[in-house]
């Protein structure tokens, strides 16, 4: 391989983008923040019906192997825990570390609300960035630094982890929802563009899916399209990432 190819690679991996997954900067997110308001988001959900499981996806930016996201979803009667642990590639780990974030959401009246977050370092011992939603009072509070910001509880949140609550919502009923993407280091404002039936043939597996687009306010040229598996609690299949024309792919991978 010359040193022309390489240098390429590396710039190619070197970019954010390839970690862009799913809105998936995995900055994600505080330990279980026992806060929730008796106001709720108007989100419109179905039933939580989401079951505990792992989940792997591929990891491409372009064509370049980035590496794979594991996805852990513990789920109890009254709460949801996902963590996502990064598998980087080689190349990828000399620009980004592997980093784990966890997030927590609280079910009530069958719906799922986003609490509280963390970023991990690599040994999963330190806590290096969190946030915690107080709805009570209007409020996520970020760390370190102890940002406090201001938010309308009337918002719906979702992780840029792993949507836990665009897969639980009604999906026929999303078109012109806004939702805050919500990570220990940002939040972003999306809206959902009208849902597309689609069928999707991945790994030798057809799927029927629901095609669902949200677009960054003020950004058109920012996007995350998912495309849920209409037959299995609408699991992501595929995940594209679009920042400034470039993709990232997150691909479902077969089980072991």
């Amino acid at each position: 391989m010359s040193m022309n190819t390489i240098r390429l690679n590396l710039t190619a991996i070197k970019s954010k983008a390839a970690l862009a997954v799913c809105g998936l900067m995995l900055f994600a997110h505080s330990a279980p923040a026992q806060v929730m308001s008796q106001v709720m988001p108007q989100v419109i959900s179905r039933a939580v019906d989401i079951k505990s499981q792992t989940l792997r996806y591929s990891i491409k930016y372009g064509k370049y192997n980035a590496g794979e996201l594991e996805i852990v979803i513990e789920r109890s009667q009254q709460q949801i825990k996902t963590t996502a642990i990064s598998h980087l590639s080689i190349p990828a780990r000399m620009f980004i570390a592997d980093l784990t974030a966890e997030n927590w959401f609280d079910i009530e009246r069958e719906k799922a609300y986003l609490v509280s977050g963390h970023t991990l370092s690599r040994d999963r011992k330190t806590v290096e960035r969190s946030f915690a939603i107080d709805r009570k009072q209007g409020l996520i509070k970020l760390q370190p630094g102890e940002q406090v910001i201001p938010i309308n509880i009337k918002k719906i949140f979702e992780s840029t982890a792993f949507p836990i609550t665009l897969i639980t919502s009604d999906i026929e009923s999303i078109q012109g929802q806004t939702v805050l993407e919500i990570s220990p280091k940002r939040i972003r404002e999306y809206v959902y563009l009208a849902p597309e039936q689609q069928t999707l043939t991945l790994n030798g597996r057809r799927f029927e899916t629901w095609k669902v687009t949200r677009q960054k306010l003020g950004d058109a040229t920012r996007t995350v399209t998912l495309w849920l598996d209409k037959n299995n609690q609408q699991i992501p299949v595929k995940i594209i990432t679009t920042k400034k024309n470039k993709d990232t792919v997150m691909t479902l991978l077969p089980e072991a």
